[in-house]
């Protein structure tokens, strides 16, 4: 199975980077200013693609010379250049996929990124959108977290459909039996994993899971 870490626009920290490249990724994609990130951290990129209208002319002269494939679109364009990198991560095949540089800065971009990792989720892409203290991705309604895999210390579930049916979480400081979860319900914030092991069941619905951690 083919794993991408797509590299945004927003601020990337050596830690979650450690994170990602840890899981044995395949490819590494650059969307526009995803290559100044690349650069600061030496880190090398198989593709980049975007409309490059916010990285530096510096930076972009420096990986054309290294003679990368950049995909260069119109600023006049409906899709992100996130999308646009996730997209040819799709198109390679690869079923997991990091996105990093995509909490930071504008609201409306990171919920724009946020409805690109349900995107993936309904495609059976297995997403994960992460910054120095979240790690956010959708669950099937058959899920196991394993405690030494976990990314954050604090587990927090909401419905992104209007309801989640039959929730049960166990494993947990804060178990469930298979209790209905409601679009903007937020009751099942900072849970915490006390087994090895936890578990998620659900019969229908769609739910996200938000794994944080405190500076």
């Amino acid at each position: 199975m083919m794993k991408a870490l797509i590299l945004g626009g927003g601020v990337i920290q050596q830690k979650e980077l450690s994170y990602c490249l840890s899981q044995g990724i395949d490819i590494v994609i650059a969307a526009d200013r995803g290559l100044e990130a690349a650069e600061n951290f030496n880190l090398n990129i198989d593709e980049a693609v975007g409309d490059f209208d916010s990285i530096s002319t510096k930076s972009f002269a420096y990986w054309k010379e290294k003679g990368i494939p950049i995909y260069r679109y119109p600023s006049s364009k409906d899709e992100s250049d996130m999308e646009l990198a996730f997209a040819l991560a799709s198109q390679k095949g690869c079923k997991e996929i990091y996105l990093l540089g995509a909490l930071a800065g504008r609201v409306d971009h990171e919920l724009a990124n946020l409805f690109l990792l349900l995107k993936g989720h309904q495609q059976g892409i297995c997403c994960k959108m992460l910054n120095q203290q979240n790690c956010l991705y959708f669950v099937h309604s058959s899920h196991c977290f394993l405690k030494k895999e976990t990314y954050g210390d604090y587990f927090s579930f909401f419905a992104f459909s209007p309801q989640v049916s039959a929730l049960t979480l166990s494993g947990f400081c804060y178990p469930m039996m298979k209790k209905n979860l409601y679009f903007g319900d937020f009751y099942t914030i900072s849970n915490i994993l006390e087994a090895e092991e936890g578990f998620c069941f659900f019969q229908d619905g769609t739910l996200l899971c938000v794994e944080s951690r405190d500076e």
